[in-house]
């Protein structure tokens, strides 16, 4: 299978594009493409690509958005622009700061093959470990439609139809990255792997938090 992948990565984390390129490029033989993440210290010189909606983030989240925030959807809707813009019909996309949980990339490429066949009118397919694992319903084999989101932005495939809806909702500059995939699961068209493929080490969780070259534990827990 031939689905292109890009690799969402700070120009100043350089320690973190060496680990994808050890571990997802020269272990297990995936062709990444880097795409130039957009840096919050951007943002908090004022200097934004989209303008930022602080009336309509309050009134969608009930607060403003951080400047991460805002700098993360920034660089997502500038990747689902350009996908657009060059007339791709599908992309997988990760974060640069998740380990895998698989020994071939064959493993991908099966799930979201699978992921087709069991619910053809999917359009996001999320294949990192959710945080909220609740939050499905109708049961597959290989995945679970999603009726309650499974945040995060660590691992997922996206079709077209998928990449025009959620860039429709970022360019607003009014909600966080992930937000999209709450509106795309009323639709029943996001559904989640029931074996993740990855696991997110920088944030979150009882797994562990990645710092400079090593990973060092963390017991933090993310905010339900």
């Amino acid at each position: 299978m031939n689905i292109p992948i890009f690799c969402l990565n700070l120009e100043r984390a350089t320690e973190r594009k060496e680990y994808i390129q050890k571990e997802w490029i020269n272990k297990l033989g995936f062709n990444i493409n880097f795409w130039k993440s957009y840096d919050r210290r951007d943002i908090e010189n004022n200097n934004y690509i989209y303008q930022y909606n602080k009336e309509l983030a309050e009134q969608n989240c009930g607060r403003e958005l951080s400047s991460g925030e805002v700098a993360c959807a920034t660089t997502f809707c500038m990747l689902y622009e350009y996908l657009l813009n060059n007339y791709y019909e599908e992309a997988i996309i990760m974060e640069d700061d998740i380990i895998p949980l698989i020994s071939d990339k064959k493993e991908l490429f099966h799930t979201i093959d699978q992921g087709k066949i069991e619910f053809p009118l999917s359009e996001l397919m999320l294949l990192h470990r959710p945080r909220n694992p609740h939050g499905v319903s109708i049961k597959h084999e290989y995945h679970s439609l999603c009726k309650s989101p499974c945040w995060g932005n660590q691992l997922f495939y996206i079709n077209k139809a998928g990449l025009i809806k959620t860039h429709n909702i970022l360019k607003t500059m009014s909600c966080p990255a992930d937000a999209p995939q709450r509106v795309l699961a009323q639709l029943d068209v996001v559904i989640a792997s029931n074996k993740p493929l990855c696991d997110h080490r920088w944030t979150g969780g009882d797994s562990t938090t990645y710092i400079g070259n090593s990973f060092r534990g963390t017991n933090r827990k993310f905010i339900e």
